[in-house]
């Protein structure tokens, strides 16, 4: 059986064997990027979703068939383990592992598809780099799909773990970032 795109699985090892976890609470998506922190929670945003054409449909009928839900995401979710006291049969409590999505605050800014993200020991902060918003029509860097914001793959944001805030950081300069990597060496974030 193979999984939807809003399952999740997490790999055991050494056995190396596939478990099924929460489901994803949001829409199902593609182009969202995750990271994690110290204490080994999983931090996500963005992505952009629409539904697929049936493999019956032609390739003229795809191109004239406007897609089903178009659109950039915001919204972001973290991945925990919590641990929970359950009663057995024998009325002692065993400790019980369970995965359990929680909703974080949305990005600050549409440019969540295909955006990068790495988080800092230091900063104890993810840092997220470019990216772009998506609609019916094309992914965005330039500007949001309304034109408003300029510049939105070149933004770049700071997400504290503590306060649970994001705050805008200086703009990357030169060309507007979509489909790249970053990494959060020390005190630095190597695009």
């Amino acid at each position: 059986e193979s999984a939807s795109t809003s399952s999740c699985q997490n790999i055991k090892r050494p056995n190396i064997a596939w478990e099924e976890i929460a489901e994803f609470p949001g829409m199902a998506r593609q182009g969202h990027m995750c990271a994690s922190d110290k204490k080994q929670e999983m931090y996500c945003w963005g992505g952009f979703s629409y539904v697929p054409a049936p493999d019956s449909m032609t390739l003229e009928e795809i191109k004239n068939t406007k897609k089903k839900n178009p659109y950039g995401y915001t919204d972001g979710y973290k991945l925990s383990l919590s641990k929970s006291s359950k009663s057995n049969f024998t009325g002692k409590n065993k400790q019980e592992k369970k995965w359990k999505w929680s909703q974080l605050p949305a990005l600050p800014s549409h440019q969540g598809a295909f955006t990068a993200l790495c988080y800092s020991t230091s900063a104890d902060a993810i840092f997220l780099v470019g990216g772009g918003d998506y609609d019916l029509k094309q992914f965005h860097t330039i500007s949001d799909r309304t034109g408003t914001k300029l510049r939105v793959g070149a933004m770049m944001w700071k997400f504290s773990i503590t306060t649970q805030e994001w705050t805008a950081m200086p703009e990357l300069p030169g060309t507007a970032r979509l489909l790249h990597s970053i990494s959060c060496v020390k005190d630095e974030i190597i695009v």
